[in-house]
């Protein structure tokens, strides 16, 4: 730690585990926040990435004049009968390396191509279009401004405002329904499926159906076939049946 710096340890340790990803929501969009309006901290955000970066330019540099240096000193003299069965045995080393090579490339492809689920999933998956953003009354207002975020796709701003809300009102469809769609939406399917199951079971919510569906999409990104295609079947609309077609294709 710097002693002329006004950064604090506890902001060096914060800086250190916003570069390392281990921050929660709430703790990323507060140094976020902070980031924004204290230049001091954003400068030195700044050059600690830039001492990152080259503290891993450096390291990379240090393994190559290692290797060149090893691959340097096993060098030696051969003999005319050594040269014949080293080459010899290079060019069949060579052989094997390019198909090592064409099979590892190919063993690439197919594992980073998307399987079934996934195909299915980013085919058919579309955010909920959310509500008309009315602001009518006052009381209304935290709810109508996290919509806007929402269909801004500022997923965190959103859920922070709902779940606030969420807390003199657990039960609330509505809210438990607008989380759970915002956390698939924002790629954490097994968040989603908490908020949407009750509002699944309550036939008298007017989000009924439609957490169906979207239960049916988070179980499809979880890789539980099973009750994800129960979801899609309960949903029963064109969407549903068009997803169910090509699971079993």
């Amino acid at each position: 730690m710097d002693p002329n710096s006004n950064i604090s340890q506890k902001d060096f340790e914060l800086t250190e585990r916003y570069f390392e990803g281990s921050m929660s929501e709430n703790e990323i969009t507060e140094f976020e926040d902070r980031l924004k309006k204290e230049s001091e901290l954003e400068q030195h955000l700044k050059e600690q990435r830039i001492l990152l970066h080259a503290i891993e330019e450096q390291s990379l540099k240090n393994k190559l004049d290692n290797f060149h240096e090893e691959a340097t000193s096993s060098i030696r003299i051969l003999n005319p009968q050594e040269t014949q069965n080293r080459s010899s045995f290079y060019s069949k080393l060579a052989i094997a390396a390019s198909l090592a090579i064409i099979i590892g490339v190919g063993g690439f492809f197919l594992i980073n191509q998307p399987n079934a689920t996934e195909k299915v999933f980013a085919t058919h998956f579309k955010p909920d279009p959310g509500l008309a953003t009315t602001m009518g009354t006052s009381s209304q207002y935290d709810f109508y401004e996290a919509m806007v975020d929402y269909k801004q796709e500022n997923y965190i701003k959103a859920l922070k405002k709902w779940k606030a809300l969420l807390i003199n009102n657990p039960k609330n469809d509505t809210l438990n329904y607008f989380v759970g769609v915002t956390h698939l939406a924002n790629d954490n399917e097994n968040s989603a499926i908490k908020y949407l199951i009750p509002v699944s079971q309550n036939k008298t919510s007017v989000f009924y159906k439609d957490a169906q569906l979207y239960l049916g999409f988070a179980y499809l990104k979880a890789k539980n076939i099973a009750l994800a295609k129960k979801y899609f079947t309960l949903n029963d609309t064109k969407i549903s049946q068009e997803i169910l077609t090509d699971l079993e294709n």
